[in-house]
């Protein structure tokens, strides 16, 4: 390389022109391969879709992606990710958790049938799956038939070890529904299970502050800030 470094100073010189051509023209290529990398890597969407194109049957991508799509509210595209993991070679626990999030699909598009069958046969695959209980407590509190929704979400605090947590979260989604009368009942719970829970806290201030009891709701506020 030493020696090298005479001969291209004497033809920098003697051609300038051509080096100066040569220098733009790998500069302007390793902009455009930078552009193309950054391109790549600038949201989560392009680079699942970048590693679905150099694996097809990958797992954790097409799960992933299918989620992505479901949020964005593009149901078909989701659903044909997901879909794909069934014949990708995956787990037992994959399947059962891929037929769950396919029921979320199902659910959000109110196709309640379609939730439920899926939804209770990721749990003949995988018996005492929480997060299937989860999903048909979900499915039946979207149907406004609350009794089946208790049924299933007791099934998933049986099951859990972290009951105060799951107590928190379908406080959460009875507030989502209006049902403050529920969701206050299971924060309750949440903080006989655990009572140093900031946003259980913060929850009941909300629904307080909601129904026009500020000065309790102060109360919770302060207690949520605590912790």
């Amino acid at each position: 390389y030493m020696l090298m470094v005479p001969i291209l100073d004497r033809f920098s010189l003697k051609f300038t022109a051509i080096f100066l051509s040569v220098l733009l023209l790998l500069a302007g290529w390793f902009s455009l391969l930078a552009f193309s990398r950054n391109r790549e890597w600038r949201d989560e969407r392009t680079v699942l879709e970048s590693a679905l194109r150099e694996n097809p049957k990958a797992l954790y991508s097409l799960y992933r992606l299918g989620i992505t799509y479901e949020k964005m509210g593009n149901y078909k595209k989701a659903l044909n990710l997901l879909t794909r993991i069934f014949t990708a070679g995956a787990s037992q626990r994959i399947t059962a958790q891929t037929m769950v999030q396919i029921a979320d699909i199902y659910r959000m598009g109110r196709e309640y049938e379609k939730a439920v069958s899926i939804t209770e046969s990721a749990l003949k695959i995988l018996p005492g799956y929480l997060p299937a209980y989860h999903q048909l407590g979900l499915i039946f509190l979207m149907k406004g038939e609350n009794e089946k929704a208790l049924k299933y979400f007791q099934n998933e605090i049986e099951g859990t070890d972290n009951k105060a947590g799951v107590c928190l979260r379908i406080a959460e989604d009875f507030m989502s529904k209006g049902d403050y009368e529920e969701a206050v009942r299971f924060l309750e719970k949440s903080l006989l299970f655990n009572p140093r829970q900031g946003e259980a806290y913060f929850n009941l201030a909300k629904i307080l502050e909601r129904k026009g009891k500020n000065k309790e709701a102060i109360q919770y506020y302060q207690k949520a800030v605590k912790y």
